[in-house]
């Protein structure tokens, strides 16, 4: 199973993030919360299936799933490495920075 089959994959991709850029920009206050839940939904999103293309790449299971029972576990595979991502990247701040905000040198250049 390929996730792109064809030219019509790709423009439907394409129109559905042409509809969330436009909902972006109307800056409609009826588009506020499903906007912002999209766009803090979406990296975790990605990094799963970032990690879902690694764990089938170290499994040999690239294009090799047919039915939705076969790519569950990748796709469980994926979300929990991008969670130990999340999880040592939240270890590395907390070990450079501590627990209060993070005031970086650059800040005081900004104003």
């Amino acid at each position: 199973m390929s996730p792109l089959t064809g030219l019509g994959d790709v423009l439907g991709a394409i129109a559905l993030e042409a509809v969330y850029f436009v909902a972006v920009l109307s800056s409609s206050r009826l588009l506020w919360y499903p906007v912002s839940l999209l766009a803090v939904l979406g990296v975790p999103a990605v990094m799963g299936l970032i990690g879902a293309l690694v764990a089938a790449a170290a499994t040999g299971r690239t294009n090799g799933a047919t039915r939705l029972s076969q790519i569950i576990p990748l796709a469980t595979g994926g979300l929990l490495i991008a969670a130990v991502f999340l999880l040592v990247m939240r270890g590395l701040r907390f070990a450079l920075f501590g627990a209060g905000p993070m005031d970086l040198p650059m800040r005081g250049l900004v104003k």
